[in-house]
């Protein structure tokens, strides 16, 4: 007989990633709309990034006590890619690191260092496109040698983010994420006593 749609969704990796990427996504956007007037007015607080620096460097720390090399490469679930959508929209907040906290989250909910990190990375995706989406009336109305400065930096940004991503696994894995702590705790105090 043949298989089940079901077990088919269960055993296929990739749609079973292409489908928590979906309802990671959209926390995500209900969060970034709903406050988006708010995480805007931030950015025109410079001191809020310095108190947000500190949270992150908290968050970081306690990933410390939190991350696991052990355990199901495939065990993240719904409850899961919600949760880690949830914080990646709050992340918008400027002085939040976006994978930071979200790789945290995943790993606070006992899901394994590298799937924490590769879900990081591609929950991210759909944000961009959304944010180049949004902007593409803009695009249309470049010249070309603007538009092409425009493909160069997309194309070494992809670059970039493949690398950093290839050390970002290299260091979440070897459990060593909470080091960053120790540059946004500093950072994030000197900012507040030179902006207050």
């Amino acid at each position: 007989s043949g298989e089940s749609i079901t077990n088919i969704f269960k055993n296929d990796i990739h749609t079973r990633l292409f489908f928590l990427i979906i309802i990671g996504t959209i926390p995500t956007v209900i969060i970034a709309f709903s406050f988006r007037s708010t995480f805007e007015s931030l950015f025109n607080k410079p001191v809020a990034v310095g108190y947000m620096l500190l949270v992150t460097g908290t968050v970081l720390w306690f990933t410390k006590y939190s991350l696991r090399a052990d355990g199901n490469k495939n065990n993240l679930g719904i409850l899961d890619a919600l949760i880690v959508g949830a914080v990646q929209g709050l992340a918008i907040t400027p002085g939040i690191s976006r994978s930071g906290t979200t790789i945290a989250a995943a790993t606070f909910r006992g899901v394994d260092r590298e799937t924490a990190a590769r879900f990081s990375f591609l929950l991210v995706i759909p944000a961009i496109l959304g944010a180049m989406a949004m902007t593409a009336k803009d695009t249309i109305t470049l010249k070309n040698g603007e538009i092409s400065f425009l493909i160069i930096g997309s194309v070494v940004a992809a670059i970039t983010g493949y690398i950093s991503l290839r050390i970002l696994i290299k260091i979440v894995t070897n459990g060593k994420l909470h080091l960053f702590s120790y540059y946004c705790w500093p950072v994030g105090l000197l900012a507040i006593l030179f902006l207050l």
